[in-house]
């Protein structure tokens, strides 16, 4: 975005030098040295670029209020961006740099214009020098090919999350609550001791007016525990140790699914005669039932956790399916996940989960209520990350929409230079070419015929600044796959919407200085000159 302002005020100062030529001219008849006149220029450039520079870092401080409130709160060291004497000394670098680099093009073509050709023509000439026609034209062309490049990027952001956030988490987000509670291992050391604790409570949200379930688990979306186990499958036991089936454990209590809104597949969810002096149950979700039971029937299956180490873990019948959580985040593919009762696999810390009635527009207003009956059984136990599974969810996603926004930003701002900089060269070339377009028109060419020819000037730069940024984007987007989702770095419908988007804005560009050049009278171009 940088190169694409700068590309925009060295048009802007060729023009001012092209307006400027008859003064420069003047000055160096009566004895200015090429040199003088060159800093002279430069030194109007510099000024120019640390007004500008100025100007954007009160714009910046401004930015930045938005930019800390907008930012993800999960972004490391968000608020420790600042604008200190380091940026301070940047900005001025680059200030100072932009104004003597791109202040340094109109100072040499001044520099080196024909005395007598600039006094005889004061500065109008027709063509206006096809040496500043070329390099306007060339940097009219850079500016549009780094706003492809930019669009290009800020497209496939965009469509990567939109098409993440259109995934399903696996769960209902919709009414429900979810906090995290750690019971201390001095105080609750025994497995039955968790239990109880976990048990009664339950008993107590699930007796609130409001609520419909309650439920605990190890892990909730996207924050899995990462409690992760080999096990085998009775009848399909691994020859190695390598061949040992990986899976995600969750212990969970009977309410857990239902309190989530997660999908029954098949059988049944846990209950409460899944006890730990019961038989040993497991459920598993989809992607593990159809790993290793593709054209079965998964239910009443049997497996065991420990592989090698725990050879006498007892077998665990499988009695539900569920459909998979997205516990590593949504742009992760589900895991193989199982399932254990929490009275058989009893876990210090859980996450509660409240489902409440539809009735209640917000979840969260039933938090001081659970909280009480937590601090009912235990008055010094911390209850953390009170959040609705809305808020998780949207938490989860912060990084990439704040990712997707600010090169929205930069995309838009970028498009609005480039839209100036066709606009500009255009409304120069139309006010330098007036006493020609007079002439045409006064040798019978129709204003149909001006129009096509200013538009079609400037649909030829458009087009060649195109071409060179989907060369230059199928290159450079290719860094930026890491980035995205379910969305190919050189994704055709993008290229090809932001090509056709730009077009739109270049024609738009390029209709205003027609219009003008359109009512060029004829008589009035030609006295004019």
């Amino acid at each position: 975005m940088l190169l694409i302002a700068s590309a925009n005020v060295a048009n802007l100062m060729l023009a001012r030098a092209s307006v400027r030529e008859k003064e420069v001219a003047l000055r160096a008849a009566l004895g200015a040295s090429r040199a003088r006149l060159m800093r002279q220029l430069l030194t109007e450039s510099v000024l120019l670029a640390a007004i500008g520079g100025l100007l954007g870092l009160f714009l910046a401080r401004w930015g930045l209020k938005l930019l800390l409130g907008f930012g993800p709160g999960n972004l490391p060291r968000l608020e420790e961006i600042t604008i200190d004497g380091s940026v301070l000394g940047f900005t001025c670098l680059i200030s100072l740099a932009s104004g003597v680099l791109f202040g340094l093009v109109p100072a040499v073509q001044s520099g080196r214009s024909d005395l007598n050709q600039s006094l005889r023509e004061g500065g109008r000439s027709a063509t206006d020098g096809q040496g500043r026609g070329r390099v306007r034209s060339i940097l009219v062309i850079s500016e549009i090919a780094l706003s492809v490049i930019l669009l290009a990027g800020a497209g496939l952001m965009l469509k990567s999350f939109l098409r993440l956030q259109a995934v399903s988490p696996g769960v209902n987000p919709n009414n429900a609550l979810t906090m995290q509670l750690t019971l201390p291992q001095r105080q609750y050391h025994e497995h039955n001791q968790m239990i109880s604790f976990y048990q009664h409570l339950l008993e107590k949200v699930q007796s609130l007016p409001g609520v419909e379930s309650a439920g605990v688990g190890m892990s909730l979306p996207p924050n899995l525990l990462e409690v992760t186990d080999y096990f085998t499958v009775e009848g399909q036991e691994a020859a190695s140790e390598r061949m040992l089936g990986l899976a995600d454990l969750v212990f969970a209590s009977p309410d857990y699914f239902r309190a989530l809104g997660v999908p029954l597949v098949k059988g049944r969810y846990f209950s409460a005669a899944d006890r730990a002096d019961s038989r040993k149950v497991a459920i598993v979700n989809r992607t593990l039932a159809h790993h290793y039971w593709p054209n079965e029937n998964p239910i009443g299956k049997r497996l065991k956790t420990g592989g090698a180490e725990r050879p006498n873990n007892p077998l665990m019948e499988v009695v539900g399916v569920v459909g998979d959580i997205k516990y590593g985040g949504l742009d992760a593919a589900p895991e193989m996940v199982l399932y254990e009762p929490y009275q058989q696999a009893a876990w210090p810390s859980m996450y509660l989960v409240v489902r409440t009635s539809s009735k209640l527009s917000n979840p969260a207003t039933l938090a001081s209520a659970v909280q009480s009956a937590v601090w009912s059984l235990d008055k010094d136990l911390p209850v953390a990350h009170i959040r609705t599974m809305e808020q998780l969810l949207s938490e989860s996603v912060e990084q990439p929409r704040f990712r997707t926004v600010l090169l929205e930003i930069f995309a838009l701002i970028a498009l609005s230079l480039a839209t100036v900089g066709i606009y500009g060269v255009l409304a120069y070339t139309v006010s330098r070419r007036r006493h020609e377009i007079g002439v045409r028109m006064a040798l019978g060419a129709k204003r149909t015929d001006i129009l096509r020819l200013v538009v079609g000037q400037g649909m030829v730069l458009t087009s060649i600044g195109a071409a060179i940024g989907v060369a230059g984007g199928f290159v450079l987007t290719r860094f930026l796959s890491t980035l995205l989702y379910a969305v190919r770095a050189t994704d055709p419908a993008t290229f090809v919407g932001v090509v056709l988007l730009l077009v739109a804005v270049g024609a738009l560009a390029c209709w205003i200085p027609a219009r003008r050049a359109m009512r060029v009278d004829p008589m009035v171009a030609l006295r004019y000159e």
